[in-house]
């Protein structure tokens, strides 16, 4: 009696959503641009009830309209019970040009997860894959779609690098189209790579792995075109906003996609990595990582077959179940830690993401490590006898270290606690430097100098009765003195570090277990006697005795090490490898590691090893590669970072010499060599200049070693000549009272002279004067390009001549002049204006007054940094109608805020220049004098 279902529920044409049943009421169904009209088939559940359809004239025929139509269907029983059905159907306008779904075959995942309104993604694939099909769902059949122009179930083949895909698709009625865009990008293979063609090894080298470009981009305005692998200079990038080639600032949207670069370098033919073993294969770039896992020359990495029997002495017994449990819930927490850790190098991340590194307690990557270690050390608690649970409790504390120091992770409450914030600490630091040039420490002054600075700086304020002041110069005194005494003992051992205290569980995890090989590599030996992990350490174990190793043992050491090498390249070049394990002491992140590949090659220059064995070179080259992509993964700078760019800079600085040698002992050098060790030469310095390790006397000798190298491969080269003036400087400014000092700074006169001299020349013909002795012997005297004319050599050697009281004149000629050449260059203005200041005041605001500013809204800090000088010396001058006070004071109080003009203001006030004070003050804050409420403060402060 009281039934009002419908037993059936269905259209002609269409499937509703949800499947029909008679307890659900609201459905949806879409059609596609064709279906002008369908059928409505209905039962009711009792005979006795009845339906109306609300749609239309009421016929059970819907004619559809473009959009939503929303049928209404109301079924009363017998009883008078009502119950409606509401079906929304939506038919697609012929018009619409849109996916439904796209995806990428082989479950690849897309970025951001698609929707139909997002039309740029990214997607990342494994580095053998060289092609990719993608799978565009429309909503109507009669949407065309394309991929590049063709049929969109082809696959696309893919470049080294990225690849980017255009998918196309047309409306029913041919009316509208959109363009959907996937970027899909390969994971970079661990391998140098070798050109077949000498020209292409050198046009395609990246200059920061020496190996192939990897996603090649170029910084916008250089010319000739600057172009490194992605990954790398967006690391360089994020250390100094300036081209590592010519020291300019990068500006907004620098970089420049080289797409064409990409795709003809994939092309090119290259040799197999193996080919020390005996494949003579010759491929393109792009099909390199599918032939390097089938490769019949690859090395397997199992030394040999009875490795296996050692695999049942290694098992561990299982703990109670509440044992097991713990260790569950640690794995679930280090794989939520792995989840949770920022992807560098797949991002460029500026200052707001940088921020993102720093989670909230439940969210952090660390959290979820303590956890794990509280979970490890929970579970020893319980089950103290057993080695393995000490073991994975010291990874997991050694994890916590890589994390810190790698991705400088830090939970918020941490955060909370520290002394002073990162941000914090830069804007003491930069507030040092300011101070520094004050005082007339220019450049990267010394901590030394820099605690001399501030204590005059406090001196001169506590004179002058500047109490608030000199309070903070004396706050960043301290805290650069504690921060010099912290660094200084950072590599004190530390018995609360995690890394102690991951030693000291992987020492009880060997006293519990000594016959286990992870636990105890030396010891281990006996049993795992062919594991290439106990070999590759065993063979630096053998170099590093106090007696001078034999030629036998050298032997077997490098072999030991290249067979750990080989293990590793075999573990990557393999479809089952996903992730890098952090806990291998066989990573791409371990110096360890890395430094004995640098051993190895050197052994290698001795041809240590015969037979199918890597030569110097290619090993050199692989540690580049390895070490340039974990140095560009590190976003974080601190101790792990230096230590891989140390690597980084020994295999380049290896590999220039090796070039050079092989240059030596050829009778005539071509100019493909030439310009190859140019580029080394220009490629090292400039990772120098950009590095995070601090300045010692290794790295300046390095830095004047290749840009000596620089000079002797092209001697006319003006660029080369600047560059080595720059290193003899620094050599200078080291240590300016050394025995050498005198002869430094010389040299580094002759070179920015010569560099000068050969402006607008060729880079052919006899070298300079300047230099000492001549190029390279029986070079190929061919025509080069011509040298162009540069402010970098002119500010070079004014900066040298300004060391000495009697250049203190062409100094200042230099300085004007490098002024005229490139206006902006803030360092010449602030220089100039330390050598007029004490004999000419008044010359010096000049100077500064004739600097290009940008409106306020657009000036940076460097910008405030001369706005602020010149209302300190006008002010100091007592000039306060000088018509160059009012809008740098303006200018200065709004990018620096009205705190650091307050000093200012209480002088004016105090000398009634009322007029300038609300002049001033209404600028500031973008009012007109007459505003009202500022006509209030005005009268407060009685200046009206």
């Amino acid at each position: 009696m009281d039934n009002c279902d419908l037993e059936k529920l269905s259209f002609s044409v269409g499937k509703l959503q949800p499947v029909y049943t008679p307890e659900v009421t609201d459905y949806k169904m879409t059609v596609e641009s064709d279906v002008h009209k369908v059928t409505l088939d209905l039962m009711t559940s009792d005979c006795g009830a009845s339906y109306t359809i609300h749609f239309g004239d009421g016929s059970s025929t819907i004619k559809l309209n473009d959009g939503l139509n929303s049928v209404e269907i109301e079924v009363v029983a017998e009883d008078g019970t009502i119950k409606k059905y509401c079906v929304e159907i939506t038919k697609l306008s012929a018009k619409i040009a849109e996916l439904s779904h796209l995806a990428l075959e082989g479950d690849f995942p897309l970025h951001p997860a698609f929707c139909t309104k997002i039309y740029e993604y990214s997607s990342i694939v494994t580095f053998h894959c060289n092609a990719v099909t993608l799978l565009p769902e429309v909503p109507d059949r009669k949407i065309k779609v394309t991929v590049n122009g063709a049929d969109s179930s082809q696959s696309v083949p893919l470049n080294f690098g990225d690849t980017v895909m255009e998918i196309t698709v047309c409306s029913a009625d041919g009316s509208n189209s959109q363009v959907y865009t996937v970027l899909v990008t390969r994971e970079l293979i661990p391998m140098a790579v070798t050109f077949t063609d000498g020209k292409q090894q050198l046009d395609y080298e990246c200059p920061v792995s020496l190996s192939a470009f990897y996603r090649p981009v170029s910084i916008s305005h250089s010319d000739p075109k600057h172009i490194f692998s992605r990954p790398y200079i967006e690391m360089l990038a994020r250390r100094s906003n300036i081209d590592p080639f010519s020291d300019l600032p990068l500006g907004d949207a620098w970089k420049v996609i080289e797409g064409d670069l990409d795709k003809n370098m994939s092309t090119a033919l290259i040799k197999c990595f193996f080919s020390y073993r005996g494949c003579d294969s010759v491929m393109k770039l792009s099909e390199l990582g599918s032939h390097s896992l089938d490769c019949p020359q690859k090395p397997t990495g199992d030394l040999d077959a009875k490795v296996r029997n050692w695999e049942e002495r290694l098992q561990m017994t299982a703990g109670e179940d509440n044992v097991d449990k713990l260790c569950d819930m640690a794995q679930d927490h280090l794989k939520l830690y792995r989840q949770c850790l920022p992807k560098p190098g797949m991002y460029y991340f500026t200052t707001q993401e940088w921020d993102m590194l720093h989670y909230e307690d439940e969210q952090s990557p660390l959290h979820n490590l303590e956890e794990a270690a509280v979970n490890y050390a929970s579970a020893i608690r319980l089950s103290s006898g057993d080695a393995r649970l000490h073991f994975l409790l010291g990874l997991a504390l050694e994890e916590q270290h890589y994390a810190t120091e790698m991705y400088g992770l830090q939970r918020k409450v941490d955060k909370d606690k520290d002394e002073v914030s990162e941000a914090k600490s830069t804007s003491r630091q930069d507030d040092i430097l300011a101070v520094c040039k004050l005082h007339g420490f220019v450049g990267n002054p010394t901590t030394e100098n820099q605690l001399q600075a501030l204590d005059k700086e406090f001196q001169q304020l506590r004179d002058q009765g500047q109490s608030g002041k000199a309070d903070y110069v004396q706050t960043l005194y301290i805290w650069l003195f504690k921060k010099t005494a912290k660094d200084s003992s950072a590599a004190v051992h530390d018995e609360e570090g995690c890394v102690h205290r991951a030693l000291m569980k992987y020492l009880d995890a060997w006293s519990l277990s000594p016959d286990n090989w992870e636990y105890n590599l030396h010891s281990g030996l006996a049993l795992q006697p062919l594991q290439p992990t106990l070999r590759f350490f065993t063979g630096l174990a053998l170099l590093q005795q106090e007696q001078k190793a034999s030629e036998d043992t050298e032997k077997e050491a490098a072999l030991f090490l290249q067979q750990g090498l080989e293990h590793f390249i075999s573990q990557r070049c393999n479809r089952s490898w996903v992730e890098q394990d952090p806990s291998d002491p066989l990573s791409s992140h371990s110096t360890q590691f890395l430094r004995g590949l640098l051993t190895l090659g050197q052994l290698q220059q001795r041809n240590t090893l015969a037979g199918k064995a890597m030569s110097a070179e290619q090993v050199y080259h692989t540690i580049a590669v390895l070490t340039a992509q974990s140095v560009s993964q590190c976003v974080c700078r601190a101790e792990v970072s230096r230590q891989l760019e140390w690597v980084l800079l020994d295999a380049h600085f290896a590999l220039l010499q090796r070039l050079i040698q092989h240059s030596e002992c050829q009778a005539n050098t071509g100019t493909e060599k030439q310009s190859q060790v140019t580029k080394r030469c220009q490629a090292l310095t400039a990772l120098i200049r950009l590095t995070s390790i601090a300045p010692c006397q290794e790295l300046l000798d390095m830095q004047e070693k290749a840009c000596q190298l620089a000079v002797v491969t092209t001697p006319r080269d003006s660029h080369a000549l600047c560059l080595l003036g720059l290193a003899q400087l620094a050599h200078y400014d080291k240590n300016p009272n050394s025995d050498g000092s005198k002869v430094a700074i010389a040299d580094a006169c002759l070179s920015f002279q010569a560099s000068i001299e050969l402006e607008n020349k060729s880079q052919s013909g006899e070298p300079p004067e300047q230099l000492s002795q001549p190029a390279v012997a029986d070079n190929v005297i061919v025509s080069g390009p011509v040298n162009r004319r540069s402010h970098i050599p002119r500010l070079g050697l004014a900066r040298t001549l300004s060391r000495s009281a009697d250049a203190q004149d062409q100094a200042k000629q230099l300085y004007q002049e490098v002024i005229s050449m490139k206006p902006g260059v803030h360092d010449a203005y602030i220089e100039l204006v330390q050598l007029l200041e004490p004999s000419d005041p008044q010359a010096a605001v000049e100077v500064y007054c004739s600097f290009p500013l940008k409106p306020v809204a657009e000036q940076s800090f460097d910008d405030a940094f001369i706005t602020g000088e010149i209302v300190r010396m006008l002010m100091m001058l007592e000039l306060y109608d000088h018509p160059q006070l009012s809008h740098n004071l303006v200018a200065y109080g709004k990018v620096m805020g009205l705190s650091c003009i307050e000093k200012y203001i209480d002088i004016l006030d105090g000398k009634s220049m009322n007029k300038l004070l609300r002049s001033v003050y209404a600028r500031i804050h973008d009012r007109q004098e007459d505003d009202q409420d500022l006509q209030d403060f005005f009268k407060f402060k009685c200046w009206m």
